[in-house]
C-alpha cells in the first residue's frame, strides 16, 4: 500500500498499529504539515527544526549555558505546589533531580479543561514523559513538566466536557460562569456548590463498570467544591499522571511570576522592537502561504495585566505611544509600566506568544511538546526568544492517536471501513455500506435505470440537434432536473433502508460518536473519563507504550 494512503483500521489483531498521515486528514494547516515533512518554507519560522531526538539533545548543552540561576528557588515553589496536588514520590524525585545543574526539562502544557479536557492533553504529557525517558537513555539528565495554563481567562474554552454513553450516544457536559468571575483566570475562579450535580451527572450518564468506582473517586476528589477548577485540573493530571515522574506547574502562584519578572521587563523595554517584528513575521508567513495563528496588530501588548479584582485584563499600545488598560480611560507611560513590571510582576500575565518565553526563561527547556496550533505559535514567536536573547526552544509535535474498542473494531472489519471513510461524513457511509452489504441489487438497479436513462436522451439529443441545435440545451437543462430526482430518490431510499436496519444505523452511529465526534478527531473532543471507566487506569500504560516520540503519522490504538 502506498505510504500516503489512508490505511484500513485494525487490520490486525495487534494493539496498533495503523497508521495515517496528517495530510489525508481535513482541517490542517499547511505550516503544520509542512512542519511534519520538513517541507515549505518552514526552516525560516523554525531556527531549531526538529527532526529528531538526537538534535534536541545538541540543544541541551546551550540550555544549559544560558539557564538563570534559581533553580533552588523554582524547586522549592515545585515541591510546595506538587504535594499541594498530590503528586507522588515519583515527580517529588524529579523535582530533587532538577535541582542538579546538568538536568533539562522536557515542557509541556494544557488549558485546565473541565474532568481533564480532551485526550490530546493526556497525549501532550505522555509525550513530554516519553521524550525525557528517550533523552535518559542517551546519556542526558531530563525530566518532564506540565503547565497548567490556569491564567487563561476564557472559560467557554474549558467549560464543555464531552462522554460516551453505555449506548454510544455523544453527550456534552457544559457549566456556567457566575457573571462575576466573567474575566478572571479559571485557576481563581471557585467551583460552586452546585458542581456537585453536574459531576453525578456526568459520571451517571458514562454508565457503570467494574472500572467505575476508580474514576468516579479521582474526578469527585478533584473537582471539590470551594477549590479553584485551576487547582481541581492540577490534582486531575497529578492523579492520572505523578506515577510516571510529571511535575506539574501552576502559573498563577506569585513567587513563580516574581521569577519571571526579568523576562517581564525586558519585554516591557523592547514592546516597540518585539510588535515590530512580529508584524513583519506576519509578513513573512503570509508571503510564504502561510497563516498567523494569533493576530498582531500596531495596538497589540503581549501580555494581559491582573486588575485589583483579579480580572485578566488586556492591555493596548495607543498611537501616542502610551499604553491603555481595557476599559480603562486612563493612560500609562512606558516608563510607569516598567516601573510596576518591576515592583509588581505578579500582575502580568503572559499571552499565547510570549508565554513559551516566560516557561522558558523560568526553567531549562530543552524542547516544548504541542499540537498543531502550537507549532503556528512557534512559528511566529520565534522574534521574540531571540529580541530577549533567549535560545529558540525547538517544538516537537505530540502523539496523536485514535483509540478503538473492540466492538468497533468488530464493525470496521465486518464492513472493510477505512478511517478515512470517516471524513466524508454519516450519509454517505452508510449509503456506500447498503450498497455494499445491505441492499447491492436495489443499488445496483439506481446505477442502471440511470445510465439507461442518460443513454437514451443521449440518442434523443442526437437526433433533436439535426432539427435544431437550440433544442439542445432546452434537452440538458431538463437531464439535470431527471438526474436530480433519481438522486432525491435515491437518497431517500438509502435513508428508508438505513432505519430499517436498526443494527447498521446503531453501530454507525456509535462508530461516530466515538471515532470521529463532531466531525473531528476524537483526541479533540472526548475525554480520558470516558475510557477509564470502560477500561481501568491501566489504559493509560498501554497508550504511554504506543506513543512513538519520533512519529509524524496518526495512530490508532486498538483497546
Amino acid at each position: 500500500m502506498n505510504e500516503g494512503a489512508c490505511r484500513t483500521i485494525g487490520q490486525n489483531a495487534d494493539q496498533i498499529h495503523q497508521q495515517i498521515p496528517f495530510s489525508k486528514i481535513p482541517g490542517q494547516s499547511r505550516i503544520f504539515l509542512d512542519y511534519l515533512s520538513s517541507g515549505g518554507n518552514t526552516s525560516e519560522f523554525f531556527p531549531t527544526d526538529v527532526a529528531s531526538l538526537d538534535r534536541i539533545s545538541s540543544f541541551a548543552r546551550e540550555v544549559l549555558d544560558r539557564f538563570p540561576a534559581h533553580r533552588a528557588e523554582l524547586c522549592d515553589i515545585l515541591v510546595d505546589q506538587n504535594r499541594r496536588f498530590g503528586s507522588s514520590q515519583a515527580a517529588l524525585s524529579n523535582i530533587d533531580r532538577l535541582r542538579d545543574v546538568d538536568c533539562v526539562a522536557v515542557l509541556t502544557g494544557q488549558q485546565a479543561g473541565i474532568f481533564g479536557g480532551p485526550l490530546y492533553m493526556l497525549y501532550k504529557a505522555l509525550t513530554a514523559i516519553k521524550i525525557a525517558a528517550a533523552l535518559e537513555q542517551q546519556g542526558i539528565k531530563a525530566v518532564p513538566v506540565f503547565w497548567a495554563a490556569t491564567e487563561d481567562h476564557d472559560f467557554d474554552e474549558i467549560s464543555i466536557a464531552h462522554g460516551i454513553t453505555e449506548k454510544g450516544e455523544l453527550f456534552e457536559t457544559k457549566i456556567d460562569v457566575d457573571p462575576a468571575d466573567a474575566g478572571r483566570s479559571v485557576g481563581n475562579i471557585p467551583i460552586p456548590t452546585e458542581f456537585k450535580k453536574v459531576v453525578a451527572e456526568h459520571l451517571s450518564r458514562l454508565g457503570q463498570t467494574a472500572f467505575s468506582p476508580a474514576i468516579e473517586k479521582i474526578i469527585a476528589e478533584c473537582w471539590q467544591p470551594g477549590r479553584t477548577y485551576g487547582d481541581a485540573f492540577c490534582r486531575f493530571v497529578a492523579d492520572l499522571l505523578s506515577d510516571l515522574g510529571l511535575i506539574i506547574v501552576e502559573p498563577l502562584d506569585k513567587r513563580l511570576r516574581t521569577l519571571a519578572s526579568p523576562i517581564i521587563e525586558r519585554t516591557v523595554e523592547k514592546i516597540d522592537k518585539i510588535i515590530t517584528s512580529l508584524l513583519q513575521r506576519n509578513e513573512s508567513l503570509t508571503a510564504a502561504g502561510y497563516h498567523s495563528q494569533v493576530l498582531v496588530t500596531k495596538g497589540s501588548v503581549p501580555f494581559f495585566i491582573f486588575d485589583e479584582e483579579g480580572h485578566r485584563r488586556g492591555l493596548k499600545r495607543e498611537e501616542s505611544g502610551m499604553f491603555r488598560l481595557a476599559g480603562s480611560k486612563e493612560n500609562i507611560t512606558s516608563d510607569q509600566l516598567l516601573k510596576i513590571a518591576s515592583e509588581q510582576p505578579e500582575i502580568f500575565s503572559p499571552n499565547a506568544l510570549l508565554r513559551p518565553v516566560v516557561q522558558d526563561s523560568l526553567f531549562p527547556t530543552v524542547c516544548y511538546v504541542g499540537g498543531a496550533a502550537e507549532i503556528a505559535y512557534f512559528a511566529q514567536n520565534s522574534v521574540i526568544y531571540q529580541l530577549l536573547d533567549r535560545p529558540t526552544t525547538p517544538i516537537f509535535h505530540r502523539q496523536s492517536l485514535t483509540l478503538i474498542e473492540s466492538r468497533h473494531l468488530r464493525a470496521i472489519q465486518r464492513y472493510g471501513i477505512e478511517f478515512c471513510d470517516l471524513f466524508d461524513g454519516y450519509d454517505q457511509m452508510m449509503q456506500k455500506l447498503i450498497a455494499t452489504f445491505v441492499n447491492p441489487l436495489a443499488s445496483q438497479r439506481f446505477i442502471e435505470a440511470e445510465d439507461k436513462i442518460n443513454y437514451e436522451l443521449d440518442r434523443l439529443d442526437s437526433e433533436i440537434a439535426k432539427i435544431d441545435p437550440t433544442l439542445s440545451a432546452n434537452l440538458a437543462n431538463r437531464r439535470r432536473k431527471i438526474n436530480y430526482h433519481i438522486h432525491a430518490l435515491q437518497k431517500k431510499f438509502y435513508r428508508v433502508q438505513g432505519e430499517k436496519d436498526k443494527t447498521l444505523d446503531r453501530r454507525l452511529r456509535a462508530l461516530f460518536s466515538e471515532l470521529y465526534p463532531k466531525n473531528g478527531l476524537q483526541e479533540r473532543t472526548l475525554g480520558i473519563d470516558t475510557f477509564i471507566n470502560r477500561h481501568g487506569l491501566a489504559l493509560i500504560t498501554e497508550i504511554y507504550s504506543s506513543i512513538n516520540v519520533e512519529g509524524r503519522d496518526h495512530l490508532f490504538l486498538h483497546i
